[in-house]
């Protein structure tokens, strides 16, 4: 089974259509006894039926270890089918809706899911990581991962849900960026609104976009870091005598930016009063994105 991956389609090919040539299955038995069969690749196939069922009563269909290239599932309903260490190469899910079905240590590389479905799935975003390009599919990026956290958040699946939440605020981003570039000539003042918006869905996702913990309290350590440099650095400026070295200045940052403010060392010089006082605001603001970050950590 082959390893490169590509977010970048492949210009070569429409992304919509399947490449020449292929050959068109027509019945669900014939194609899972080619996806059960022993070869590794199944390849260049038009799968023509709208349907693709296992059989819960008796047992669910399992496809293992095998490299779709090529594969045609548009508009096809996949129900009770579970899919293990499976890779999906330059495949159609055109308006496919993937129901009660599990994916377990899949890929989808360079595959159209414009107008996919998901109900009743187990299957982790990350599979999709080298699905898409942020530069030619911002649309159906954002679709794909707002299905994703919809599925989740329907399965109880929270670790998958935090997941294609990030992921859905990134490609927003993607989509708003691409919005912005299209509307610069007709008004460019909706353009620049459209791309500061991007940006601040850019600085959301730095931050963890209220659902990574840990990638807010690095950036959390870092702007501690960075303030307490500044506050060393124009101690003088600042009006700041009691600040003798690093140590008191990381430890007046933190005083100032959880607001506790015990009060025993304060700026003298009105530079310092207006900076302290901006870092006391960005504090509030960092404590009540933390709330919101952590509550939703234990609420899912």
């Amino acid at each position: 089974m082959q390893d490169g991956s590509s977010s970048k389609t492949n210009r070569s090919r429409n992304f919509f259509k399947l490449s020449d040539p292929f050959e068109e299955v027509g019945s669900p038995d014939e194609m899972f006894k080619i996806m059960e069969g022993d070869t590794v690749s199944v390849a260049d196939i038009l799968f023509k039926p709208n349907e693709l069922f296992g059989d819960p009563a008796s047992h669910r269909r399992q496809i293992k270890k095998k490299e779709f290239v090529n594969v045609s599932f548009t508009r096809t309903i996949i129900r009770h089918v579970d899919f293990y260490d499976c890779v999906f190469r330059q495949c159609l899910f055109v308006g496919s809706r993937i129901e009660e079905c599990e994916f377990h240590d899949c890929r989808f590389v360079d595959c159209n899911t414009h107008k996919i479905e998901f109900k009743g799935v187990y299957i982790d975003p990350v599979a999709f990581n080298d699905c898409l390009s942020p530069d030619e599919h911002q649309n159906i990026g954002t679709h794909l991962y707002q299905r994703l956290m919809n599925n989740s958040k329907d399965e109880n699946q929270p670790a998958f849900g935090r997941l294609a939440s990030f992921n859905f605020n990134r490609w927003m981003s993607y989509q708003l960026t691409y919005e912005a570039k299209k509307t610069w000539q007709s008004s460019k003042v909706k353009s620049v609104w459209l791309q500061l918006t991007s940006l601040g869905r850019k600085l959301w996702g730095v931050w963890g976009a209220g659902v990574r913990l840990r990638r807010f309290m690095t950036c959390f350590l870092v702007v501690i870091l960075l303030f307490s440099l500044l506050n060393f650095s124009l101690r003088t400026v600042m009006g700041l005598p009691e600040v003798d070295s690093f140590v008191d200045a990381m430890y007046f940052t933190v005083i100032t930016l959880t607001t506790i403010g015990y009060g025993e060392i304060t700026p003298d010089e009105t530079w310092g009063k207006v900076i302290i006082a901006g870092q006391g605001f960005f504090g509030f603001f960092l404590f009540a994105l933390a709330a919101s970050t952590i509550f939703r950590r234990i609420g899912t």
